[in-house]
C-alpha cells in the first residue's frame, strides 16, 4: 500500500513497524514515558517508600498490658490490592528488670507475631534486658505484609512485658547518664510497597 500524506498532515498506508528504528524516541513521545511504564510493571518492583524516624526518648511500664510506642508509626497508601508492604523497624532501647516484647499492628490487627500458646504473649521480636544499664541496644524487625487494600494503612509499634513495673526506655539507656557513657539514639519504621 502506498504511503500518502494529505494536506492536513494525516498519514495513511503506514504499517505497524513501518518507521525506521530511532525515528520516535522517548523524548518524542513524552519525558521517559516508555521507560517509566516498563519500570512500573512486573512483580517485585519497589513502588513507594515511607519512612519515619523517632529521635526523642520514650519510657513506659508495660505491665502485662500492650502500650503504644509514640512516634514510631507510619502510614502508607498501597497503589494496588495485590501489593505487598515490607515493614522494617529498628528500635534502640534499654530496659529494667525484664525482657520486653515488640508488637506491630496494621490498624488494629497484630501482624508478624508468633502463634498463640496458652498465656504467652504473642509478639514479633524480644527487646532483651541487658546487663549494662549504661548502654542502649538495637533490635530489628522485618515482615512482609499483605494488606489487600488501596486505603491509607497505618503500621504502629507496641511493647508488652510481664507483670510488675518493668520499664522500657526507647532511644536511651536505663541509667541515661549525662556523660560520655550516656547517649541519644534513633528508632525507625520504614514501609516499602512492592508490586505483585
Amino acid at each position: 500500500m502506498a504511503i500518502t500524506i494529505n494536506g492536513s498532515g494525516t498519514v495513511t498506508g503506514l504499517a505497524v513497524g513501518g518507521l525506521p528504528d530511532g525515528t520516535v524516541d522517548n523524548d518524542t513521545i513524552a519525558a521517559a514515558t516508555i521507560a517509566d511504564a516498563k519500570m512500573a510493571s512486573g512483580g517485585g518492583k519497589v513502588l513507594q517508600v515511607v519512612s519515619i524516624t523517632k529521635t526523642d526518648t520514650f519510657t513506659t511500664a508495660a505491665n502485662n498490658v500492650e502500650v503504644a510506642i509514640t512516634g514510631l508509626a507510619a502510614t502508607i497508601t498501597p497503589s494496588a490490592t495485590t501489593s505487598k508492604i515490607k515493614v522494617d523497624i529498628s528500635i534502640s532501647h534499654g530496659s529494667s528488670g525484664v525482657t520486653h516484647k515488640l508488637r506491630v499492628k496494621r490498624g488494629g490487627t497484630l501482624i508478624g507475631a508468633g502463634d498463640a500458646s496458652g498465656n504467652r504473649h504473642r509478639a514479633g521480636i524480644p527487646l532483651p534486658l541487658h546487663a549494662d544499664d549504661n548502654q542502649a541496644y538495637a533490635s530489628s524487625f522485618s515482615y512482609l505484609d499483605s494488606p489487600s487494600t488501596t486505603s491509607a494503612t497505618t503500621y504502629s509499634t507496641y511493647t508488652i512485658a510481664d507483670n510488675g513495673v518493668e520499664l522500657l526506655y526507647v532511644n536511651r539507656s536505663k541509667n541515661d547518664a549525662n556523660t560520655a557513657t550516656g547517649g541519644r539514639y534513633i528508632s525507625t519504621i520504614t514501609l516499602t510497597e512492592i508490586g505483585a
